[in-house]
C-alpha cells in the first residue's frame, strides 16, 4: 500500500466563476428576513441580482449549474438574457473588492489549496491449477499529479484577470489524475517449448484534465482553464504464444 499526499501549497480562487466570493443563499436571505428563500435552494447557492446595488434576485448557481429564481434548474443564457453578470458580492464596498486597489483583501477571492490524499493499494497473486496451468490476478491504483505547466497561475495574472477576454489561464487547484487497473489471467504449458497466456484487462482513468470554459464570468464574460473533468475506460483481451 502506498500513499500519495498531495499539496499545491498555494492560494486558490475560493470560486472559479468569479474574481471576488459571491455571497451564498443562506447569508443573502438572513441579510434580507423579508424575502422567502424558495425551498429547492440550498443555501450554499450563489446569489446573482439584476445590477448593481441591487437586491432583485434574477438566478442563483451552484457548481456548474444554474437555477431560475424559484430554484428550477436551467442554463446560464436564461438566467442573463444577453444580460450583464452581476453576482451579489459579500464584499460590496467597490475599492475592497479591486484587485488593483491598495486596500483590497485578498481574503476574499483566495483560499489555501486542499492537500489531497490518494491510497495507492497494489494486490497481485498467482496460484497454480495444475502442474502446467496457472491463474493470476492484480489490482492497481496510480496516481499522476498535475504538471507545472498547468497549475501554475502567476499574481501578475490575477491582478489583469479582469483586462482579458477569452483568455486561457493555468489552474492551481487541480487533483491528481486516477488509473485504476484490473487484470486477470490464464496460463497453460503446452509443450515443453510452448505456451498460452490469455489476459483480460480493464482500466478506468479519472479525474483527467482537460481544457474547459467557464461562461458567465463577471467583468470578462468567459475565460478557459483546466479541470478534472475527464473519465475513460479500456478493456480488452491479449493471448500471447510463446
Amino acid at each position: 500500500m502506498d500513499l500519495d499526499y498531495f499539496d499545491a501549497n498555494t492560494k486558490v480562487l475560493k470560486d472559479p466563476y468569479s474574481l471576488y466570493e459571491i455571497e451564498n443563499a443562506g447569508d443573502f436571505y438572513a441579510e434580507h428576513p423579508e424575502k422567502t428563500k424558495p425551498e429547492s435552494v440550498s443555501d450554499d447557492y450563489k446569489v446573482y441580482v439584476a445590477e448593481e446595488g441591487s437586491d432583485k434576485v434574477i438566478g442563483y448557481r451552484k457548481g456548474d449549474q444554474w437555477y431560475q429564481p424559484n430554484g428550477t434548474a436551467t442554463s446560464g443564457s436564461l438566467v442573463f438574457n444577453g444580460g450583464l453578470v452581476t453576482p451579489y458580492y459579500k464584499e460590496r464596498v467597490d475599492t475592497l473588492r479591486n484587485i488593483q486597489s491598495k486596500y483590497y483583501n485578498p481574503d476574499i477571492s483566495f483560499e489555501d489549496y486542499t492537500p489531497q490524499v490518494n491510497f495507492m493499494p497494489r494486490i497481485a497473486f498467482s496460484f497454480p491449477i495444475s502442474e502446467n496451468a496457472g491463474f493470476f490476478a492484480h489490482y492497481d491504483v496510480l496516481v499522476q499529479r498535475p504538471s507545472a505547466g498547468n497549475v501554475i497561475m502567476t499574481p501578475i495574472q490575477y491582478y489583469y484577470f479582469e483586462s482579458t477576454n477569452n483568455a486561457t489561464y493555468n489552474n492551481p487547484n487541480l487533483k491528481p489524475e486516477k488509473t485504476i487497473d484490473y487484470e486477470v489471467g490464464f496460463q497453460q504449458k503446452l509443450t515443453n517449448n510452448s505456451a498460452l497466456k490469455i489476459q483480460a484487462y480493464y482500466r478506468e482513468q479519472r479525474d483527467m484534465i482537460r481544457i474547459r470554459p467557464y461562461i458567465f464570468v463577471p467583468s470578462i464574460s468567459r475565460y478557459n482553464s483546466y479541470g478534472n473533468l475527464d473519465y475513460g475506460t479500456v478493456k480488452g483481451f491479449s493471448f500471447t504464444y510463446d
